[in-house]
């Protein structure tokens, strides 16, 4: 067996997970509240707050490693 190119690190693989499901949750969660088919729940805002977090915690964990070796340099 080949070995694979590259490995990814268990929590890349959480962030990419967490980041396509946070999507996923606020195109859903927008859904009905710009649909004019029907008034808004009460509990979506709620829905939608909780997805662009998972979102958002998502991103933070693909990018954790983005600015680790960088210098205080002025420009």
């Amino acid at each position: 067996m080949s070995k694979p190119p590259f490995k990814l690190h268990p929590l890349t693989i959480l962030g990419l997970v967490l980041f396509i499901g946070g999507i996923i949750g606020v195109v859903t969660s927008l859904i009905p509240l710009l649909g004019p088919t029907a008034p808004p729940e009460p509990g979506q805002l709620t829905r939608l707050v909780v997805s662009a977090a998972v979102q958002f915690t998502g991103y933070v964990l693909l990018n954790r490693n983005r600015f680790r070796n960088r210098k205080n340099t002025k420009r």
